[in-house]
């Protein structure tokens, strides 16, 4: 009982991005064969101690004709199509080979830290994916950590919780990111094998105006469940 217009204007951006979905969706596919993909890796510092303790491997496309895409534009796209996986376990081996080769020069206890997408961490063969990252590389589990988003909690949870045990065994540390936006419990953290708890920005961003209250939540939940916040 009722009638929507949607203007012009509003319909040939929605064309558009379309249009652009469509491309990104079948340059994705050509990408992996073209080397387009890289990392970038953001150093984690303590700042108590002023020293280097892990990096964060983060995925790049450099697409020939667009440039520089975002992530967070083309890897709803990957998973959309079916390349997440595969996309997963370029950057999983790489990003060990690159731990490795830190190491060799001596970084020794440097962490490498690696984002899993909510396909990733459902997939059956997830776990034996990341331990035959390790055994191509020689890294050691103990330097590596997965990094999961609260919403991976909210579907298939036994799965998830399945894989994360398996890989627990091999020494591999596990952060959830984005704490405070998503839908997991406290309760269902304490089932799971998680090291550290990372806050959303949007909380982090409240210091600044003295609302810290939050963050100060956040943190004392994370050691209640002996996790680093």
């Amino acid at each position: 009982n009722r009638a929507r217009f949607f203007s012009g204007g509003s319909s040939t951006d929605h064309a558009k991005q379309a249009k652009e979905d469509f491309q990104l969706a079948e340059d994705l596919r050509h990408a992996l064969i073209r080397d387009e993909f890289f990392l970038e890796y953001q150093a984690q510092i303590d700042a108590s101690k002023n020293r280097l303790i892990g990096c964060e491997a983060l995925l790049r496309w450099e697409h020939p004709t667009f440039g520089r895409v975002p992530p967070d534009r083309f890897i709803p796209i990957a998973e959309d199509i079916g390349l997440m996986n595969e996309l997963g376990k370029k950057v999983l081996v790489d990003a060990c080979h690159q731990a490795v080769t830190w190491q060799a020069s001596g970084f020794a206890d440097v962490l490498m830290c690696v984002n899993v997408s909510r396909l990733q961490a459902q997939d059956p063969d997830f776990a034996g994916q990341v331990a035959d990252a390790l055994n191509t590389t020689g890294l050691s589990g103990k330097y590596l950590e997965l990094e999961l988003t609260e919403s991976v909690l909210a579907e298939n949870m036994d799965r998830v919780s399945e894989n994360l045990k398996n890989l627990n065994s091999l020494g591999i540390r596990f952060s959830i990111d984005d704490f405070g936006t998503g839908y997991s419990s406290l309760s269902q953290l304490s089932k799971l094998p998680f090291d550290r708890l990372k806050i959303d920005k949007s909380f982090v961003e409240q210091l600044a105006t003295g609302q810290e209250a939050l963050v100060r939540a956040v943190i004392l939940s994370a050691e209640s469940l002996a996790m680093e916040g």
